[in-house]
């Protein structure tokens, strides 16, 4: 979904975040729209492939979100914080969620990790 939205009206979907989207050059355009549906993309495929481990899935999940969350941090140290209050309750919700989803993968990454090695001693004992 997100990929799809980044192709077609990324203007819109950025605009939440005081990005003018319309400003950019023709190779600024094709940079954003790359990154976000290639990004959005790839962690789908992850996600939907059957034949990738589950902690794979999570490890990815995690990686991507905490890289968006800690190059939000890094942006925030060189930058600032933005001066418009509703920009800045977005970017900050939007950060909170990274690093809510960024927490859950690596907790369930560690619960799928106990849980296949139980299975597996379980298995060993069976034998």
């Amino acid at each position: 979904m997100i990929a799809g939205i980044m192709l077609i009206v990324p203007g819109a979907n950025l605009l939440q975040d005081g990005v003018d989207f319309d400003s950019f050059s023709i190779a600024g355009k094709a940079e954003v729209r790359a990154y976000y549906a290639g990004t959005a993309l790839c962690i789908a495929w992850v996600c939907l492939t059957s034949e990738i481990h589950t902690a794979l899935r999570l490890r990815a999940i995690a990686i991507v979100l905490g890289g968006f969350a800690g190059s939000r941090v890094l942006g925030y140290a060189l930058d600032g914080v933005d001066s418009d209050p509703v920009l800045r309750f977005h970017q900050n919700a939007v950060f909170a969620s990274e690093m809510l989803g960024t927490g859950t993968a690596l907790v369930l990454q560690f619960v799928v990790a106990s849980a296949s090695e139980v299975a597996v001693g379980h298995a060993a004992k069976m034998s």
